[in-house]
């Protein structure tokens, strides 16, 4: 089995050792508090964030390719796992939550393992950047309405998005002003030093003068809500009950897919920046092991994190070692240091998880795909940027809508629908020559070219195969009967065809005949391999004479003039 520590761990220097110490405590500074509200963000008691930290970065660090990747629990992923525990009230039966959350990441973790085995790791690929835009900014807003309870003082029952809204919106005056106050205050500091001292542990800073607050002015006494006494000591394995993970069989694919999607985004991310590759099949088999080690030692889904990551890396990170050292700071705390954090406001974890998800309401990309789609009039032109927004905004819609598992699986679907689409419907192109150079461009970008008066010359952007190939035709017929004057000549540039299937051989020859009964001289330019392939194996070899081939568009269209022009 491939282990990618043995190379960090083999060509390891001595420089890098600070680096890699000071960022992983300064990770763990950020990551303890974050665990902590990411657990409850999940619907499971605190301490099963911290759990959830330790051995899932251990494994990550032995299997993982990502230098700077820190592992651990999520905002998004978090939501997801609450969505899958609906109907398991953590607060009459916390522990069936918990059997719960860890079979999601045994059955996740199990998935990943084995599409690593099987070499799957192109299918993060089949998830555009749009889907992931609009899914990430309605899960950011499902995120933020979870917590404004919290943030609130109040009681709410509410199922999704709107429903919470409306509920803490109809509860306004039921408000615990204590409550309130400490959680504005505590984004208000958090959002001030993420702006002006970022290289702070903000989250852990605003977390101890929470406690502090809590026990100075005896806050417990006015309604504020705190985390409780937390228990001390590493987590220990536990095997869950595995009948029960058939029942959510659906939930664990989703929670796979998120987990891997968002572990390469960081990765890529990461490996681009430095320059160095990552291998997405060895990312899933990483990102397997850390979620069955987190559903054996008493954790819950893990995946990696953007926010950690970055802080890893601008802190210093050269290896893996920095995420090493973070899950050890983490296991001290348990050890030794949860009585600290009984005190601690739910408010403030509240707080903390409201400014680490804002940025990921993506309202920025969202306005760049509105100007991209707005950019021209002309529908063969833009219409793969509105099918992008059309996808961010049906994702998102969804997602608000129908919750978080809904979501993913419409941004799923939106992107296989979308693949098909450009599949099937690739852009056909008129060509025509701009004064001034010597290459025939596409008339509908540069209206200035000018086409050649009784020649129709045309590009099929993509591959011909059997569900393209009536759309293909049918485009073909209506540049020429809509041409003038009266076409005597159509040329064909073949530059973007790399692939033909038989159905499309077949239907390109009584294409041809239809067009030639029309009295019709058929012309090629610039057929690639595959596609004089075909010629050789089918009847198109007879369809257009080798006279009628040529090897650019400009010769084809001397050809025209000087033989075939009336």
């Amino acid at each position: 089995m491939n282990l990618p520590i043995r190379k960090w761990v083999a060509t390891y220097r001595r420089e890098w050792l600070s680096g890699d110490l000071v960022a992983g405590l300064t990770v763990a500074a950020a990551t303890i508090p974050a665990a902590l509200a990411y657990a409850q963000l999940a619907g499971l008691p605190a301490v099963y964030g911290l759990y959830a930290s330790v051995v899932p970065a251990f494994l990550y660090a032995i299997f993982g390719t990502s230098r700077q990747l820190q592992i651990g629990p999520g905002s998004t992923l978090s939501i997801l796992v609450a969505a899958s525990l609906a109907g398991t009230l953590v607060s009459s039966n916390p522990d069936e939550a918990v059997v719960t959350a860890a079979l999601l990441a045994l059955g996740a973790g199990s998935m990943l393992l084995v599409a690593g085995l099987l070499r799957l790791g192109f299918i993060a690929d089949f998830l555009s950047a749009p889907v992931l835009t609009g899914f990430t900014s309605g899960a950011a807003l499902i995120i933020i309405a979870s917590q404004l309870p919290k943030v609130f003082g109040l009681e709410v029952d509410g199922d999704g998005f709107f429903e919470t809204v409306w509920g803490v919106v109809s509860s306004l005056g039921e408000t615990n002003v204590p409550t309130l106050a400490l959680a504005s205050a505590a984004a208000l500091l958090l959002l001030v030093m993420r702006q002006w001292l970022p290289m702070l542990p903000a989250s852990l800073i605003v977390v101890a003068l929470g406690i502090v607050a809590v026990t100075a002015f005896d806050l417990t006494q006015e309604g504020v809500s705190v985390v409780g006494e937390i228990p001390a000591g590493l987590p220990g394995v536990v095997v869950p009950d595995l009948g029960g993970i058939t029942g959510i069989f659906g939930a664990s694919a989703a929670v796979a897919l998120l987990v891997y999607v968002e572990t390469i985004a960081v990765s890529r991310e990461f490996a681009g920046r430095y320059g160095y590759k990552i291998d997405p099949n060895q990312e899933l088999i990483a990102s397997g092991a850390a979620n069955l080690g987190a559903g054996l030692f008493q954790g819950f889904p893990v995946d990696g994190s953007f926010s950690q990551s970055a802080l890893n890396d601008s802190a210093g990170a050269r290896t893996q070692l920095a995420g090493v050292v973070t899950a050890l700071a983490v296991a001290v705390v348990l050890l030794a240091f949860t009585g600290l954090l009984a005190d601690l406001p739910n408010s403030v974890l509240g707080a903390i998880i409201i400014v680490a998800v804002l940025p990921l309401v993506k309202i920025g990309e969202i306005r760049r795909l509105w100007r991209l789609q707005r950019g021209s009039g002309r529908d063969p032109v833009w219409l793969p940027a509105r099918l992008d927004l059309a996808s961010a905004a049906v994702t998102f819609t969804g997602t608000l809508l129908l919750g978080i598992l809904p979501g993913i699986l419409i941004g799923v679907a939106i992107t296989i629908l979308a693949l098909l689409q450009r599949a099937t419907r690739p852009n056909v192109a008129e060509l025509g020559l701009v004064p001034g150079e010597r290459a025939y461009r596409d008339v509908a970008r540069q209206p200035e070219a000018e086409t050649v008066p009784g020649l129709v010359i045309l590009r099929w952007d993509g591959e011909l195969f059997f569900a393209n190939i009536s759309h293909f035709c049918e485009q073909v017929m209506s540049l020429v009967e809509g041409a003038d004057p009266e076409p005597n000549a159509v040329l064909l540039d073949a530059s973007a065809i790399t692939s033909v299937d038989v159905t499309a051989a077949d239907m390109l020859a009584e294409l041809i005949d239809d067009l030639q009964d029309r009295g019709l001289v058929v012309l090629l330019a610039r057929a690639r391999g595959p596609l004089r392939d075909i010629f050789v194996s089918t009847e198109l070899e007879q369809e257009i004479l080798s006279e009628h081939r040529f090897r650019s568009v400009r010769r084809a269209v001397e050809y025209y003039r000087t033989d075939l022009a009336k």
